[in-house]
């Protein structure tokens, strides 16, 4: 199901219309459900999101949807968030052309984070930090609240480079300064093309 929901993502499906009951964030709220996907290869986001942080140019990621689509990459950006248990932290992602954030479930693993599917007990876990997960329609979201850039360097998030020596993906949920971790960027092998879904 998360696969479809993502396909129809990546193809344009409208805003207007919850496709598979997928749940949009609520209307004045800085609300964020971020798509934990198991099928995705990377950490991708629109444009749009988090529009107050700049996209910046990077190495080009070729992507593509699951009936084999070219996905158009538009550079990285670094978003912080604050999530639903209170703690803080970052998410670099590849710019592409979809509708809605997407959290790779592989980079996660590759990071040293552990994900769980469990219905129930779904969660995102690094040592002793725990995310819990929604599930909605048999499909999994992290809950966050994108932070303004002031806000991030108030938590000491930022100032953070981004660029440079750029492959394809970004690192994992980073744990900001209160977590007790320090980020680290996570780049898994290259195998030529990276799944979007």
């Amino acid at each position: 199901m998360a696969l479809l929901t993502l396909l129809v993502h990546l193809c344009g499906a409208s805003e207007e219309i919850p496709v598979f009951g997928l749940p949009r964030s609520p209307e004045g709220s800085e609300e964020i459900w971020l798509l934990v996907d198991s099928g995705a290869g990377i950490h991708a986001c629109p444009r749009s999101h988090a529009p107050w942080v700049p996209t910046v140019a990077s190495d080009s990621v070729p992507a593509r949807t699951a009936s084999g689509a070219p996905v158009k990459h538009l550079g990285q950006k670094t978003v912080a968030y604050r999530f639903e248990d209170g703690s803080v932290g970052r998410i670099t992602y590849e710019v592409m052309e979809v509708e809605k954030p997407v959290l790779s479930v592989g980079i996660l693993n590759a990071s040293g984070h552990i994900v769980s599917l469990e219905s129930g007990k779904a969660e995102i876990r690094k040592g002793a930090r725990a995310l819990r997960l929604v599930e909605h329609n048999a499909v999994f979201y992290l809950k966050a609240r994108a932070l303004s850039l002031s806000e991030g360097e108030a938590v000491g998030l930022f100032p953070y480079e981004v660029g440079g020596a750029s492959s394809s993906a970004g690192p994992a949920v980073e744990a900001g300064p209160e977590a007790g971790e320090t980020p680290e960027r996570v780049r898994p092998e290259e195998d030529g093309q990276t799944a979007v879904a």
